[in-house]
């Protein structure tokens, strides 16, 4: 004999993504779906043994950097170390396909319009939870610097320097061309010119190091930049390998994409709002107030009460006067911390309760932060729609682009004292595992066969409360 359990479930078939979510404040959860590494390939050559190498034929604005030398510089400003690194991989394959010309310097060796907006985002990387340190902004900022230095230092010579003015000889020095409408240091005539002098000499070998010292800054801000971008664009979303080569080459607007990156999900920007919010707790005054383990309830008063006031008040709950009363506002200020914390809000202030008052602003804020990275990394970016199963919450969440269309009421398993191994993952044996995983199937009226193991557990309610079978929907069926 067996015991099974009749249910209704209506599934979509789409991507789902289990999270577990565990932090505060309206709906702030830590994803636990799966993220895949970008990868980009590329052949470990010098770009001068590369013939196949595409050249695109989008056209090219006057401004534009497009001489041919910026394929010896950025090349050499690259560590040699990088052609062994799998993680510059996708730098050198970027580089590549764009024919080794700069993504973010123009023809004039300054910073061009997708240079402007991504060093906008790259200065501002704490509202999306990430670590500034990783972009480097001091080593960038230094190279910007040394950029104009190099870039004013040859407009002195010739204010209008195109790149692709620049030619260099067989002997390996650099001359200027004339171009129509842009004059520039001409070369000069050998019939009519005189002997070069010892000085003429010298001013050409200035004008040569000069060139030399703004590609070889220009190449090492593009290249500094180029990793900021791809870095940027990874930890936002893992998933937009295309669209952010084609923002880098200007298929796609950078200013647009960049835009595009985090994610549409409904509750990323709540956790935005609540990130700023703890980290401003953390950083400014009033310091945190500390709870004792005294509990307090509605109609009680006293100092516990004042002192709960005043901490509820600190991170915004509780609006009225901190006059040590339990009074109606003192109890749904409770209940709004206990619902935002996942807690049961029955307004009485017990262990649990007190244990989240004590938990500090910043380590708030690091819980915020992890969330936020979930949701960046999670398998769910690739589709429009899919289903989220909010394991604390008991509900499932059908969200199609970027909103959440419906929500239902799920059943998911309680961590029990043992513990099992689970991909690779230790967790509580009746724990409903986080995991990401596709749809394949919608299966209506489902039967689900209870477990010896289950079967035991519920041997004890049974034997108590005999119609407790019955009474929750289980039906008895005979295999034989």
């Amino acid at each position: 004999m067996e015991v099974s359990q009749r249910a209704s479930a209506v599934e979509t078939r789409a991507a789902a993504d289990c999270s577990w979510w565990v932090l505060a404040l309206a709906i702030l959860f830590v994803s636990c779906a799966n993220s895949n590494a970008q990868s980009l390939a590329v052949v470990k050559e010098t770009p001068q043994a590369r013939p196949d190498i595409v050249v695109s034929d989008r056209p090219v604005s006057p401004t534009e950097a497009s001489s041919p030398l910026w394929r010896a510089f950025i090349w050499e400003a690259m560590p040699s170390e990088w052609l062994t690194d799998v993680a510059r991989q996708p730098i050198l394959d970027a580089y590549q396909q764009n024919d080794w010309k700069p993504f973010f310097i123009n023809g004039r060796f300054e910073l061009n319009e997708r240079a402007s907006h991504l060093i906008a985002r790259l200065k501002l990387p704490e509202e999306h939870a990430l670590d500034p340190r990783s972009f480097k902004l001091d080593k960038l900022n230094g190279l910007i610097q040394r950029l104009d230095q190099c870039r004013i230092a040859l407009q002195a010579l010739e204010p209008n320097a195109l790149d692709r003015s620049v030619q260099m000889p067989e002997a390996g020095t650099f001359t200027y061309e004339e171009e129509a409408n842009n004059p520039v240091l001409p070369v000069q005539d050998s019939r009519n010119s005189a002997k070069p002098t010892a000085q003429t000499q010298a001013g050409a070998g200035e004008a040569d190091r000069r060139i030399r010292d703004v590609f070889g800054a220009a190449s090492l801000v593009d290249i500094q930049l180029t990793q900021c971008f791809l870095l940027y664009s990874h930890e936002m979303n893992p998933f937009a390998k295309d669209e952010q080569l084609q923002a880098l080459n200007g298929q796609r607007s950078m200013q647009d994409y960049l835009l595009s990156l985090p994610p549409r999900s409904p509750h990323y920007r709540t956790l935005q709002a609540a990130l700023q919010k703890y980290r401003k707790l953390a950083q400014e005054p009033p310091h945190q107030l500390k709870l004792g383990s005294v509990t307090a309830r509605p109609g009680e008063s006293g100092n516990q009460v004042r002192e709960l006031q005043a901490r509820l008040q600190q991170e915004g709950f509780y609006q009225g006067k901190v006059n040590g009363s339990y009074d109606s506002e003192t109890q749904r200020a409770v209940q709004a911390f206990q619902a935002s914390h996942m807690l049961g809000s029955d307004g009485v202030v017990g262990k649990s309760t007190i244990d989240w008052l004590n938990v500090s602003y910043e380590q708030k804020a690091r819980m915020i932060a992890a969330s936020m990275r979930s949701l960046c990394e999670s398998q769910t970016r690739q589709y429009e729609k899919y289903v989220r199963i909010n394991i604390p919450q008991f509900s499932l969440e059908y969200i199609k682009d970027g909103q959440v269309k419906d929500v239902h009421r799920v059943i998911v398993g309680k961590a029990s004292g043992r513990k099992v191994k689970l991909h690779g993952r230790v967790m509580g044996e009746n724990q409903t595992p986080p995991l990401a995983s596709s749809i394949q199937q919608v299966v209506v009226n489902p039967r689900w066969y209870v477990t010896d193991r289950i079967y035991r557990e519920l041997a004890g309610d049974a034997l108590e409360h005999p119609s407790y079978f019955s009474r929750h929907g289980y039906v008895q069926i005979s295999l034989v």
